[in-house]
């Protein structure tokens, strides 16, 4: 009996916490450390996200930054308008022109998708 009452408590002590904290809020924006500065990168204006080792390319409209950061990382830190379309390489669903075969087709510039990827990109982009 104490048991059980002991795991009651518990329960309600962390549906009081869950309750207690304001639900995050998606900010439109991240920030990147690039060199020895962290820069606002609105996200809006990132096309893409190109991998290079342990280094990533954030392409943005009017620049391209280079970051030391995973790109697992950097996925988990970005909206659902983002899709990894290649093991190497993130993109705004924002930019997409159209897909052909095996490219996505951004900004004019074709990005290959990788296999693994695929099924799940056309998934989220016909669910809008």
């Amino acid at each position: 009996m104490k048991f059980f009452k002991a795991v009651q408590k518990v329960e309600l002590k962390k549906g009081e916490a869950a309750t207690t904290h304001p639900e995050e809020v998606a900010l439109p924006y991240i920030f990147l450390k690039v060199e020895r500065r962290l820069i606002k990168v609105d996200l809006s204006e990132i096309i893409y996200i190109e991998g290079l080792g342990d280094y990533l390319k954030v392409h943005l409209t009017s620049q391209t930054y280079i970051t030391y950061m995973t790109m697992s990382k950097l996925e988990a830190l970005l909206p659902a308008a983002f899709i990894r379309i290649h093991r190497s390489a993130i993109v705004n669903t924002a930019y997409i022109q159209f897909i052909e075969g095996n490219f996505i087709k951004v900004m004019n510039l074709d990005l290959a998708i990788g296999p693994t990827y695929r099924e799940l990109l056309i998934d989220r982009l016909r669910k809008g």
